[in-house]
C-alpha cells in the first residue's frame, strides 16, 4: 500500500517541522489545505479527472461486506487506542507533545505511525467509496 508511505512522508516533511516550531494551529491548518490541493492536483495530472474504471478491487462490492470491514477496523482502532502502550503514547502526543517527550515518549515515531495509519484508513475509505459509487469519465455517480 502506498498510502501509509505518503502519510509518513507528509508527517516528516510538512507536519513535523510545524510541530517542532511551536505548533500554531493556524499554520497547521493552512499546511493541511495546501497538501490537500497538492495531492488532488497531482492525482488529476497523473491519472486524469474522475474515478478510474480499472482501480483494483480491495473490498467486497456488497455494502454488508464493506460494513463488516469498517466495523472490524473501528473495533481494532478502539482496542489499540484504549488498551495498548502505543495507544497511550498516541493520546499523550496528541494531548501535549512536549509533556509526552518529557515522560520518555518518542513523539516523532508515534506521530509517524499515526500519520501512516491515518493515510491507510483514507486509502481504505477511498476504496469503499469507489466501490459504492461507480465511475464515469466525467466523475463519480452514486447509485
Amino acid at each position: 500500500m502506498v498510502a501509509p508511505g505518503i502519510g509518513v512522508v507528509l508527517e516528516r516533511c510538512v507536519f513535523r517541522p510545524l510541530s517542532v516550531r511551536g505548533g500554531d494551529p493556524t499554520r497547521t491548518l493552512v499546511a493541511s489545505i495546501g497538501v490537500f490541493v497538492l495531492l488532488v492536483g497531482g492525482a488529476a495530472l497523473l491519472w486524469g479527472q474522475g474515478a478510474r474504471d480499472d482501480a483494483p478491487v480491495l473490498l467486497p462490492a456488497e455494502p454488508w461486506g464493506q460494513l463488516a470491514v469498517v466495523a472490524v477496523l473501528a473495533a481494532g482502532v478502539g482496542a489499540v487506542v484504549r488498551r495498548t502502550r502505543f495507544g497511550r503514547e498516541l493520546r499523550a502526543v496528541v494531548d501535549d507533545r512536549r509533556l509526552a517527550v518529557l515522560t520518555g515518549v518518542d513523539a516523532d515515531r508515534v506521530a509517524a505511525a499515526g500519520w501512516a495509519f491515518g493515510s491507510f484508513t483514507a486509502g481504505l475509505t477511498g476504496s469503499c467509496w469507489r466501490r459504492t459509487c461507480g465511475s464515469t469519465r466525467t466523475g463519480c455517480r452514486c447509485s
